[in-house]
């Protein structure tokens, strides 16, 4: 929990510098990415997963290549080094499919990430409950 913990800035970070800045509004559309990437990894592996979402979907509101792309900029500033603008995280598992770290670091990143991005997502039922009046 504690590389989770020490992530969840970082993703705050990546959130604020790409997908604000790129968009001006966070989608749910990213937490059903990163939620499906979850789910990939467990139904497919982690290699399979990361390979499915390297690939583009048509019609997709969001890009799953970018999210990829966010879970490896967490980890490589989290280790305090630098990550290429579009970097892409595939080639990486690809030489390192087997290693457990690295999944660990992805799955992680990817926690960390979903946590972030419910801190931007706005929810119409919180809107409902901050005008409810409790005095009626």
């Amino acid at each position: 929990m504690k590389r989770v913990d020490r992530y969840i800035p970082l993703a705050v970070n990546v959130i604020e510098d790409f997908i604000l800045d790129e968009h001006n509004i966070v989608a749910p559309e990213w937490d059903n990415c990163v939620c499906n990437f979850g789910a990939a990894i467990r139904q497919m592996g982690f290699f399979t997963a990361v390979t499915a979402f390297s690939q583009e979907t048509e019609g997709s509101e969001v890009s799953k290549k970018a999210m990829l792309h966010y879970l490896l900029r967490i980890i490589r500033n989290a280790e305090g080094r630098t990550c290429e603008t579009d970097e892409p995280l595939e080639p990486i598992v690809k030489e390192h499919p087997d290693d457990i770290m690295l999944r660990r670091q992805v799955t992680d990143a990817a926690i960390a990430l979903k946590i972030a991005l419910r801190l931007f997502i706005e929810n119409p039922k919180d809107e409902e409950d901050a005008n409810h009046d409790i005095t009626k």
